[in-house]
């Protein structure tokens, strides 16, 4: 059995003909006989809990499928697309002989984390060429049911450190039982009706799956609000963490939420980067400055560009998710540094404007929120 666990699922846009939504579509589109049955549905903890498809072609002849599968919750009346956590579609090709058979896994805590409890169901695109190329829809039901611990753990979360780019929450375990904290999260923000969620982000700086608390144990959590998104913009945030826990040899999970708020790049305790120097050539940008601390700071090759936009320093859009070299320079205290980069590798080709660089140095590597600091690099593009 071949398990499509590292396989993650996107938003998948069906076509659609003389405006009918295929999304919502019901048995008309329908073939005559499906291809799929369900064989097993494993809600557990030692599944992940995954759901198998089962295939035979009882042709006889051998048939090439081109499969695009999405999941759904039921929300009243409607049919909701479960938003991923990875942004590429589920997809799977293969031929199958005549009565051969063949079997398809889907891990939902790889896909989407864990699903609550609810009705759902799988829309499956085929097309089969068989000489022919034909595609139709197909729907396959199943339901998660709820898990109901005997009361819920005694968890706190509070923000401990925060800047525009990174933020630190501590997480504290005040109950009886051993927890475990989720790799992925989810991200708000407030708006005119309250929290919106904007994003479900997972790999937190976790080495492993999990990270245990034990009872009376405090654990950093930390979570960089940029990263593949850029910045987020100023406001106010709600972070939903995940724990799990065990109880009468059953596997419950609990949102754990804390708030914090972004203010925006604020240039503070940075002053003594003395005599600043900006050029511009080509899309090779160069600062200089010198290090006026009386100890060593640091810095890396990351940054950020910002676009005088009236009265407001907005981030400028990045190509794709920005990668940047892991390398740390320093400056002794009294020395003159040079830095360059290309800004097209990240920001492409910038319009005529005024901009600046947001540059972050580190004056204390013990303390990564509070020993990090941002400094302004104004520069024109004509």
């Amino acid at each position: 059995m071949k398990k499509i666990a590292t396989i993650l699922l996107a938003v998948l846009l069906f076509c659609s003909c003389g405006g009918t939504d295929r999304d919502n579509a019901e048995g008309w589109d329908l073939p005559p006989k499906k291809l799929f049955d369900i064989i097993e549905k494993d809600f557990s903890e030692e599944k992940g809990e995954s759901i198998t498809f089962f295939a035979k072609n009882e042709e006889e002849y051998e048939i090439s499928y081109d499969l695009r599968f999405r999941f759904q919750k039921q929300e009243g009346e409607s049919w909701v697309l479960i938003e991923p956590l990875n942004k590429e579609e589920i997809t799977e090709e293969f031929a199958l002989n005549s009565g051969e058979k063949k079997e398809i896994t889907f891990v939902f805590e790889d896909i989407f984390g864990k699903l609550p409890a609810g009705n759902y169901r799988v829309v499956v695109t085929s097309f089969q060429d068989n000489g022919n190329r034909n595609q139709w829809y197909e729907h396959y039901y199943f339901e998660i049911e709820e898990k109901n611990p005997s009361e819920k753990e005694k968890i706190a979360a509070e923000a401990a450190g925060c800047d525009n780019v990174d933020i630190i929450a501590k997480i504290t375990n005040g109950g009886e039982k051993e927890v475990f904290l989720l790799e992925y999260n989810e991200i708000f923000i407030e708006g005119e009706n309250g929290f919106e969620k904007l994003d479900t982000v997972r790999g937190i700086n976790f080495g492993d799956t999990k990270t245990k608390i034990l009872p009376g144990e405090s654990v950093d959590f930390f979570y960089r609000t940029g990263g593949s998104h850029g910045t987020r913009p100023v406001g106010k945030y709600r972070v939903n963490l995940f724990i799990e826990f065990y109880e009468n040899g059953k596997t419950f999970e609990q949102i754990v939420p804390f708030e914090f708020e972004l203010t925006g790049f604020e240039e503070t305790n940075i002053v003594p980067l003395w005599e600043r120097t900006v050029s511009l050539s080509g899309n090779i940008l160069t600062i200089g400055f010198q290090n006026g601390f009386n100890y060593e700071i640091r810095y890396g090759d990351d940054y950020y560009i910002q676009r005088l936009e009236g009265e407001d320093w907005v981030t400028a859009e990045t190509k794709g998710i920005p990668a940047f070299d892991t390398v740390l320079w320093s400056a002794e205290a009294g020395e003159t540094a040079e830095w360059k980069t290309d800004l097209s590798l990240i920001y492409g080709e910038l319009p005529a404007g005024s901009y600046r660089l947001v540059k972050t140095f580190f004056t204390d590597a013990d303390n990564y929120i509070n020993g990090k600091h941002y400094a302004f690099f104004e520069f024109e593009i004509k």
